[in-house]
């Protein structure tokens, strides 16, 4: 082997074990779900096309039935690792949450049904009430553990206070980012120029390109985090996602100015620009 062919400086017959080694390193739990939502799109967007809609719908059946199944079924492997929390509530505090989420759905169906009964139930005003619960979750729950005692050491508060900023970054983030498969799904699909390469696409095609370059630049960034080390901490890597993600819109502000002006954008520009400036965090993410 050792005057034979080689394959990146390794003998050539350890080739399918480095491929295999650098699978591994590119996780391959994460890089099946990146596959399945690269795949998704294109199999549910070219059935749906031509109102077709029972046929996208059926198809993500489908896919979410196989996956349940390989769930239960490749569970086994797992020999019940993961199943049982480490620290179990007690009797008295598995009483105390039955009570409180028994009283909590029961105020829920109580507080909807009368609403409903006076006529003034409406999606619009449900969207905002929602709003207004998933905000005022997280301040309660911060505020409860940062006000109450809890047995928190300084050094443990000073670090929940630190984290209230890295998840005010996270979901400023991913609202953003998740406006995708929503505002500018529909901006593609209706001020786009959906020619790729002289090939008509779908709209829901665009939404391929997303884990596409989550594959692309996964392994750039994986090696540039590990070259950089600890010089460059975890909230500076919030804070160049966050200013990425707002330049991002700003490319797309370009866009919708161009797509007035021209009635249709550049579909290299709106797309594939945004995608490029988001996928670090991703990098991060799978890491």
């Amino acid at each position: 082997m050792a005057g034979g062919r080689t394959f990146f400086g390794h003998p050539w017959g350890l080739a399918t074990l480095f491929g295999t080694e650098m699978w591994e390193r590119f996780s391959w739990y994460g890089m099946r779900a990146i596959l399945a939502t690269f795949f998704a799109p294109l199999v549910v967007g070219w059935l749906a096309a031509g109102d077709r809609w029972h046929l996208g719908f059926g198809a993500a059946a489908v896919g979410m039935a196989l996956g349940l199944i390989q769930y239960v079924w490749g569970g086994r492997s797992l020999r019940g690792v993961g199943e049982r929390p480490g620290l179990r509530l007690s009797p008295g505090e598995r009483r105390r949450f039955g009570r409180l989420a028994g009283l909590g759905t029961g105020v829920a169906v109580v507080a909807l049904g009368w609403w409903a009964l006076t006529g003034t139930l409406t999606i619009d005003r449900l969207t905002i009430v929602i709003t207004v619960i998933i905000l005022a979750v997280p301040i309660a729950y911060f505020a409860y553990i940062l006000m109450g005692g809890h047995h928190l050491t300084e050094d443990e508060r000073d670090r929940m206070k630190a984290y209230i900023w890295l998840f005010i970054a996270a979901a400023v983030f991913w609202m953003i980012y998740d406006l995708a498969p929503t505002k500018l799904l529909f901006f593609a699909q209706h001020h786009t120029d959906l020619s790729l390469f002289g090939i008509q696409i779908q709209a829901a095609t665009t939404q391929s390109f997303n884990p596409l370059f989550i594959m692309i630049f996964v392994p750039v960034f994986a090696a540039l985090w590990v070259r950089l080390g600890t010089r460059v901490s975890t909230p500076q890597k919030f804070g160049f996602a966050l200013v990425m993600v707002g330049l991002s819109f700003v490319a797309m502000a370009i866009a919708a100015a161009l797509a007035i002006v021209a009635g249709v954008a550049l579909f290299m520009f709106t797309r594939r620009l945004r995608v490029l400036m988001a996928e670090h965090y991703h990098a991060e993410a799978i890491l």
